[in-house]
């Protein structure tokens, strides 16, 4: 599925409010990049959880982490985990690319496979459904 504007609120105010106050923590700690730091930390978390719930925009966030990540580390001189978010980075490309070529496919899946209420508003199943949330009890 794709990002609700509600989603996208609620994860500007996470990243703000977490920043803020993981940052002022990191700041009592002697952090090199506190808020930097921190503002990772927080869109890590709001990545994860639009993993969680298969929204498609969850590989955007991801690919800006990755980024934000391996400069900060190149310049904190931690270069080995500079390269493995590099990885990090090649990995959501990929599945950026595997799921945008999934969800704009127009070839309807097998009948056999299940309509889970698709049929009757009359739209045959289709391959970006495989990547919607569902739920077993309704």
């Amino acid at each position: 599925t794709h990002i609700h504007p509600a989603e996208v609120v609620a994860g500007v105010l996470v990243v703000g409010v977490g920043t803020y106050f993981w940052g002022r923590y990191l700041v009592t700690i002697r952090d090199i990049a506190p808020y930097i730091d921190a503002f990772i930390a927080s869109i890590s978390v709001v990545a994860q959880y639009l993993l969680s719930r298969k929204v498609f925009e969850n590989w955007v966030v991801w690919i800006l982490a990755d980024v934000i990540q391996i400069g900060l580390y190149f310049v904190k001189h931690m270069a080995p985990t500079g390269v493995v978010y590099i990885v990090f980075l090649a990995i959501a490309i990929g599945g950026f690319t595997s799921w945008r070529r999934v969800m704009t496919k127009e070839t309807p899946m097998p009948r056999n496979r299940g309509t889970h209420g698709n049929e009757k508003w009359g739209r045959p199943r289709y391959a970006e459904d495989d990547l919607r949330p569902r739920s077993y009890f309704l």
